[in-house]
């Protein structure tokens, strides 16, 4: 019988006293891992791979069953397998709407290996060890691996989602042909940052286009659009 290392449930042992008399009592040994060992159904949590012999005295005779030497039928083995260790990735962080591959693994026991990630919201396939995560919030993703029926030590990887910054241009304005007219760039939001980057676009006609308030001389009517990233 087999039972896998760490915390897996006890392997019920569950000897044949065939011979009439008794009442008796029982003996199994070595004693390492077991639940008690006068019991006739013990329960077994070895950390190594273990046989254990059993041994019956009828309280009436004094006789033992290993009077003639114990054989195999009075053992048996637990067989302790090895459980796999499951690695979820490092932290990173992403924009709200973006996503990004997981970079689940497993190693230990094998060689085939049942993945699953929890929670489940934003993955496209929570039994991949790679899947694909779009969070809408920040989350703590959990790997759980088993192999060859047991299932492992699980990993976390923690995935930041930031927030989006909102950007205005600032309003419109009026000038004359070959005057110049300060545009008045603002933003706020994301994760908190008083920092932006600013990127206006439209033409050579201003004199910063990555400040937020450039001075703008255009030759004709003009529309200026402008973006900012969040650092």
């Amino acid at each position: 019988t087999s039972r896998c290392e760490g915390n897996g449930p006890c392997v019920v042992l569950i000897p044949t006293v065939s011979n009439t008399g008794g009442p008796y009592t029982y003996t199994w040994f070595p004693s390492t891992g077991l639940n008690d060992s006068t019991l006739l159904f013990p329960c077994a949590s070895p950390n190594v791979t273990t046989t254990y012999s059993f041994v019956a005295t009828d309280q009436s005779t004094g006789c033992r069953s290993d009077l003639g030497g114990l054989d195999s039928s009075a053992m048996v083995t637990v067989e302790v397998l090895e459980s796999p260790v499951a690695e979820a990735g490092t932290t990173s962080d992403l924009c709200f709407g973006d996503s990004l591959q997981l970079n689940g693994s497993a190693s230990g026991a094998g060689p085939v290996y049942t993945y699953s990630w929890s929670p489940t919201v934003g993955l496209s396939d929570p039994t991949l060890p790679n899947p694909t995560a779009s969070p809408p919030i920040s989350t703590v993703y959990t790997l759980q691996v088993s192999s060859n029926g047991c299932v492992g030590y699980a990993d976390t990887v923690h995935l930041l989602v930031r927030g989006l910054p909102q950007v205005t241009a600032g309003n419109d304005q009026q000038i004359c042909l070959g005057e110049s007219a300060q545009l008045n760039g603002t933003s706020g939001g994301g994760d908190g940052s008083s920092f932006y980057l600013f990127q206006w676009t439209s033409g050579n006609t201003l004199d910063d286009d990555q400040h937020p308030d450039p001075f703008a001389t255009p030759l004709a009517t003009t529309t200026y659009y402008v973006t900012t990233t969040n650092e």
